[in-house]
């Protein structure tokens, strides 16, 4: 595995064609993260409305159980007997509008999803090979540099001929 380049110690390093590239794949890489955060949001959000259709399901029971109290005290009148029923069925409506509701928004994840994936794949690919293209413009303005070339090739030699003895003398 190759040790990540600190990309801002290097901009001024980079050819015109390089930088292009780098700030497109950056504005690509930042799509990639807004669409990763749609896609984490929108799970959420259905999450959240799954939990809400509960809520309001165990609030219909309790409702429910504290109708049945009520029923059966002498002094209810008919018209509050009415009232919580239909507020039971509302919660009732209510709970199944948003599962109703997350259940719909379930499929709107799909296209997300393969959105997400291609361009993940696509960013992989074009990180190793703008990756490359740094490198290579990087060595490119070091060997350019008067007398590197002979350092470079001065260690080099030497650090053979230190690996080739101590070859031989293992």
């Amino acid at each position: 595995m190759v040790a990540p380049i600190d990309i801002s110690a290097v901009r001024d390093l980079l050819t015109p064609e390089v930088m292009l590239e780098l700030i497109d794949f950056e504005g690509a890489r930042d799509d990639y993260a807004q669409l990763q955060k749609r896609l984490s949001d929108a799970g959420g959000e259905d999450r959240d409305l799954f939990r809400k259709a509960e809520l309001l399901e165990r609030q219909a029971k309790a409702a429910e159980s504290d109708l049945e109290n009520m029923a059966r005290s002498p002094t209810v009148r008919q018209s509050e007997i009415n009232d919580e029923l239909k507020r039971i069925e509302t919660m009732r409506a209510d709970a199944r509008g948003l599962r109703f509701t997350a259940k719909c928004r379930e499929g709107m994840q799909e296209p997300i999803s393969v959105d997400l994936a291609s361009k993940r794949n696509r960013l992989e690919g074009d990180q190793v090979t703008l990756n490359r293209k740094i490198w290579k413009d990087i060595l490119e303005r070091l060997f350019a540099q008067e007398g590197i070339r002979e350092s470079f090739l001065q260690a080099f030699v030497l650090s053979r001929a230190l690996y080739l003895t101590e070859v031989e003398t293992n």
